[in-house]
Parts: C-alpha cells; structure tokens; sequence
C-alpha cells in the first residue's frame, strides 16, 4: 500500500538537553454522568541538573487542551507543550525512522530512495546504495511509503520542560478532560404477578470510547447535570473531585459514588457494574387520562408506577438519572422502557409505563347551551372501560380554556381543582365494566 504524506507545517524545535519518558504510577478516573471525565495521572520521572524534557505518552485522543494542568513535586516547570495525534513535518519523518522512503521534490521531478536513519529541521540522514545522505528542508518534499506505519496514528503526548537545581526524581500530576470517557445508569425493574412490592436495581454503565486502556484504574462516578459545558469551566467544577482532596461531601448540586476496587477499561470497551443494591420497593399502580374543555373522541389512560426514595422503602439514597427496564411475571416478559430522573431522598418517583391496554376513555361533549353573550354552558360524557381482571383507579385530568371563568354546575364524582385551570376527578371501575363520569361546567367570559 502506497502512501503520499504531505509534511508541511511547523516542526518542534529540537533541545539540547536530555529527554526522559515518565513512567505512571496511579491513575483516578472520574466519571460524568452522559458528559465526559477528568482524569488524574501521577508520574514518576528522573530530572537531569539543569533542563530535562520530561515526555508523557499515550494520552486520549480528543483531550481537552484548555484543561491540561500539570504539577511537579520537584523542580520548575518552564512549559508544557501537547503534541497532536496528527504529526507534522520533522515529527512525521520521526516516527518513520528506519523505514525505506522515498523523497519527491516539490516540483516531481527527482526521486531520492533510502533508509531513514535522523531527522532535524535541517536536514534528514539516509542510508543509500552510494552511502550516506544528507537531504536538507525534507519537510519540503513529499514521502512514498511501500507499506502502512501504523505509528503515525499514534496518540497524543505531551511535553513538558523541567529546569531542576540537580538530578533528581520528580512525581508529577497531571489532570486534564477527555469526551471519550463517560458513564450512564440502568435500572431493573420487576413487578410480580400479583404483590405490591416490585425489585428495583441500579447499574452502572461505563464506556470508553477510545483507543487508550485504562488499566487499574480508580473510579469515581458523579452523577447531575453540569451547570456550563464550557471546558474552562468543567475543569474548575471537576477539579474538585481531584483524587488529592478528601471526597467532598457536596459537588455544588452533584453526587459523587466512589468505587471500591480498581477497575481495567479496555479500548472501546463497555463495563457495567451494580451501583444501586437491588431494593423490594412498595409501589401503588396509577392510571391517568389528560384532557380538556371542547375535546370529542378518543383517549388513551396512561399507566405509571409511583414510590418514594426512602430507607423505609428500600432505598433512601440519592439515585442518578436513568433508564429503567421494565419486566413482570414469572417469565420476566420485557414491558417497555422508560426514564428515571434524577431523585434525592425523600422524593416521589413516578416511572410513566404507556398507555394500559385493558383501560380505555372516549371523551363527548353531549350539549353546549348559551345562557346569555357571556355565559356558556357544557355538558361532558367521559365513558371509561376496564376490560381486565382487576378494579382500577383513574384519574382525570380536565384541563379548561385559561381566560374564562369556569364553575361546575353538577357532577356525577367528586372532583378537586389540581391547579388554577385544571379540574381533577378520581373514578374507580370494576373489573369487566364501564363507568360513566358525567358533568356540567359553566364559563363566563369576563368584562372587557
């Protein structure tokens, strides 16, 4: 396989003092919640007296430069400097030392073959069949390759210059973002045949969508929503979970679940780990229909399961947003889908299910009389069907026009007022039946 490499561009400026590879003792990980994570790394480098290049390798992909902080526990830091995953010019040629090119000059007129033994800014050092070659500016040619190098995809490090008093080990920190790293929540739940009680269990999906391995890892998990998507922002807001500082207790409206073992998360790799202990939560059913004034025809009743998030219930901690399956029944026959958002203790959940297929509505408005210019009078039929093997509870939301004056006449239920322009009525039906829930309202139009 043939490849054209363009090597324009501007090339690092070669150093006169040593260059040394960091070797990693410890990474934390911290992951956001559907966002990205900050990442900690402690190094360990040996520094030279006088300036030492310290080299950090194998970074992810699409970190976040903006948010790149690094710390050394000995010497001065003088600058850092992050190296792309896309080389240019002198930093291409380098990764392709020792391989056999071809040199074409701009114009395509003279091809120059050897083996690649240095390259510099100045110049580049072949090895030819009539000896060695010096071919000078060869970021100005452009390079044949007779097969694939798989180094110049290789990830993005960072450079970072250390002026120390004498030789000496340093630790350094570095933190930084990366979008490749993040994490959602899955819930389970399961409702018995016949029980008011249903299991309910929480587990964490971790995804790391990038090439790097993250092996051995700790990992935090923080759950809410992030107030700014900004980088310079996010890295203030994550540096607060920084491995460094006692676990904070409050993460400014976010919660932080520090996993207990380290962890190894492979390159495109999914991990999914419990969070939340699986629970025998109580739970009542509730079924709903929404509506409104001057409606006729049909309507779905909406099915929903409600409990609260106390230590009474089961749970009594705070729970990430989520998606929750749905299963029932011995067979764990899947029932759908739906959300779970985010829920302190204390707090009601309700999971919206769909609408239930034993339960139907169909909504007439039986008769409109006017009793002067400004007074109307309506008439409304709500017939409602249960078809299942069990009484059911409905609730009705009956929603009126915003800028009139409305008064029940007369109602077959009791009803109450959900809020300043929503009637709400609760109706039971049988098992096998219908009911019927008839009621009069009035609107005045109000004085111009």
């Amino acid at each position: 396989m043939v490849q054209i490499l363009l090597l324009g561009g501007i090339a690092l400026t070669t150093h006169a003092h040593p260059t040394v590879i960091a070797q990693r003792t410890q990474r934390h990980v911290t992951l956001y919640h559907r966002e990205a994570a900050f990442v900690v790394d402690f190094y360990r480098a040996p520094l030279y007296s006088g300036l030492t290049t310290v080299l950090i390798p194998e970074l992810p992909q699409t970190i976040l430069s903006s948010s790149i902080a690094v710390h050394a526990s000995e010497g001065q830091i003088l600058w850092y400097r992050l190296r792309p995953a896309l080389l240019l010019g002198e930093n291409t040629l380098r990764t392709l030392r020792g391989k056999r090119l071809r040199f074409i000059t701009p114009d395509g007129q003279q091809v120059v073959e050897g083996r690649l033994l240095e390259v510099s800014p100045s110049y580049a050092l072949l090895q030819t069949p009539a000896g060695l070659l010096l071919l000078p500016t060869p970021t100005q040619y452009r390079v044949l390759l007779d097969e694939e190098v798989s180094a110049l995809s290789s990830p993005p490090a960072l450079y970072v210059l250390i002026q120390s008093q004498r030789s000496e080990e340093s630790r350094l920190m570095l933190s930084y973002l990366t979008e490749q790293l993040h994490w959602k929540m899955l819930y389970a739940a399961h409702l018995p045949t016949e029980s008011s009680t249903m299991s309910l269990c929480g587990f964490a999906l971790l995804e790391n969508q990038s090439d790097i391995s993250y092996d051995s890892v700790r990992v935090s998990l923080v759950a809410g929503q992030l107030p700014s998507r900004t980088p310079e922002f996010k890295a203030r807001q994550f540096l607060q979970a920084s491995p460094e500082l006692p676990p904070p207790t409050d993460l400014v409206g976010l919660y932080r679940y520090d996993l207990p073992d380290p962890l190894v998360l492979g390159p495109r790799e999914q991990l999914c780990i419990p969070l939340i202990a699986c629970a025998e939560v109580p739970f009542r059913r509730l079924y709903t229909v929404r509506t409104s004034a001057g409606y006729h025809g049909a309507l779905p009743v909406w099915q929903s399961l409600q409990f609260v998030n106390t230590p009474t219930s089961g749970l009594g901690q705070p729970l990430p947003a989520g998606t929750v399956q749905v299963t029932a029944g011995e067979a764990h026959t899947f029932l759908g889908e739906t959300s779970l958002p985010e829920t302190p203790i204390g707090d009601t959940i309700t999971l919206e299910l769909g609408p239930a297929f034993d339960l139907k509505a169909q909504q007439r408005l039986q008769e409109r009389r006017y009793l002067s210019e400004q007074i109307a009078e309506e008439t409304y039929h709500l017939t409602l069907l249960n078809g299942g093997q069990r009484e059911a509870q409905i609730e009705i939301f009956f929603r009126l026009w915003g800028e009139q004056n409305w008064r029940i006449v007369s109602t077959t239920h009791p009803y109450r007022w959900h809020d300043a322009t929503t009637l709400a009525f609760r109706v039971s039906v049988g098992a096998r039946s219908e009911t019927l829930l008839r009621f009069t309202l009035q609107s005045q139009r109000p004085q111009r």
